[in-house]
């Protein structure tokens, strides 16, 4: 009796001293969200000037071209979107207690690109990336943030992209334990690189939606997604009224419901509850031209259950030089893209079983032109009258000996007199 007293005085002492580690935690480092609250980004000024910063010095993507004389439906489709082509699981696309939103969008943006640029549909780990980046611990690890310009750094240094179904490659950074350690709770040694996908190139674009107008930020904005690129959006909330207002609308809204936040267009920046996050924009919707949305890709899970595509609808008639005033502005959302290319599958061959030398012959034939005919049957290297020679002389050998395929230059299935006069031709 006395010794379960001590096992519950212990559990209890334990429970107490996670309940106050945890916001000791976020208040030792400005950058740690607090423990067991939401996910949304507390960055300190050195991480919201990387955060402005990095954005204005990435180079611009292309502007789109408007026509002439413009409404809403000679901009391209009333509605279009990329979310079925996300390799996603909405349930576990949760970014849980680490602020990991950044590494989700940028991984979306990723997997749209590896299916663009070599026609590969495979979810991406990223836990393989917050292990693998600055070390996976310390104040700097992928849990407390960070931007597109800093995901596209590492991957342009690693040129390769794990898959999610890789040992151990699946994502345990929500435990609220990554918080309080700062760290990725998978270690980098254990997760298996193999197989993985090849990068030739990757860097960050800044879609332009500032100065330009409302109409040519939407288009910049619609071009992107129309082009198969999924966008990665750095939202900003000014103050608490901000911070409450986004998440009453995720869990309590549902998937019909619009963020808007021109409400709060002007408030200046409270350090002390200021927050981002990081989206991923895969498409819109302008069918009611009074009410038109951008459609948003979030990494908070299924709010329950009441958003089952893991997405929220985002207002698109907004002033998109909005700003919210501090020692240096600050922006409702900054829109960006990832400019990347893999490497094309290497194509298996299908091998012509069985080609063997013709009878009198120490040369295997050989397939000059790689067209799947071995005008080369004696093996000498080229194809010449030669070749014809053998092929008739050992006409009824290689019907028995050899792969039809290989020899079969009428392509009618079967050896005969007229596949020798077609390897004739072809000299």
């Amino acid at each position: 009796m006395r010794d379960m007293f001590v096992i519950t005085r212990l559990a209890a002492g334990l429970l107490l001293a996670l309940c106050l580690l945890a916001p000791l935690a976020a208040a030792g480092d400005p950058h740690v969200p607090t423990a067991g609250a939401d996910p949304l980004l507390r960055l300190d000024d050195a991480a919201l000037r990387e955060w402005v910063g990095d954005y204005e010095r990435a180079s611009p993507a292309p502007a789109a071209v408007l026509p002439a004389t413009r409404t809403r439906s000679t901009t391209g489709p009333v509605s279009f979107s990329l979310l079925s082509l996300v390799p996603n699981v909405p349930a576990e696309r949760d970014q849980g207690a680490a602020g990991t939103c950044w590494v989700w969008a940028g991984t979306g943006c990723l997997e749209l690109a590896n299916l663009f640029s070599a026609g590969i549909h495979d979810r991406l780990s990223v836990q393989w990336f917050d292990s693998n980046f600055q070390g996976g611990a310390g104040p700097n690890w992928a849990g407390n943030g960070g931007t597109l310009t800093d995901f596209a750094d590492f991957y342009d240094q690693r040129r390769i992209a794990v898959p999610w179904a890789n040992t151990n490659a699946s994502y345990v950074d929500g435990d609220v334990l990554s918080v309080i350690e700062e760290r990725a709770l998978m270690p980098a040694s254990l997760i298996s690189e193999e197989p993985h996908h090849t990068l030739v190139s990757v860097s960050e674009q800044r879609v332009v939606t500032r100065g330009v107008g409302q109409d040519q930020a939407i288009a910049n904005i619609k071009a992107q997604v129309d082009r198969g690129r999924p966008v990665f959006v750095g939202l900003s909330f000014p103050n608490q009224a901000a911070v409450s207002s986004f998440l009453s609308l995720w869990y309590g809204g549902g998937e019909s419901a619009v963020w808007d936040p021109t409400p709060f267009d002007g408030a200046a920046w409270d350090p002390s509850h200021g927050a981002a996050h990081a989206v991923l924009c895969v498409g819109y919707d302008v069918s009611d031209p009074d009410n038109p949305y951008w459609i948003m890709l979030n990494s908070m899970g299924t709010a329950g259950g009441s958003r089952p595509a893991g997405t929220f609808r985002m207002a698109m008639d907004l002033d998109y030089d909005a700003s919210y005033p501090h020692d240096y502005p600050l922006y409702p959302a900054q829109w960006e893209v990832l400019e990347a290319a893999f490497t094309l599958p290497t194509p298996t061959p299908t091998p012509t079983p069985g080609v063997v030398p013709f009878p009198g012959q120490s040369l295997v034939p050989t397939d000059p032109d790689h067209d799947g005919l071995y005008e080369d049957v004696n093996g000498n290297g080229r194809a010449d009258f030669a070749d014809v020679v053998l092929l008739f002389n050992e006409l009824d050998w290689w019907a028995v000996h050899e792969p039809i395929a290989a020899f079969d230059f009428n392509a009618n299935g079967r050896a005969d007199f007229a596949d020798v006069v077609r390897l004739f031709e072809r000299l």
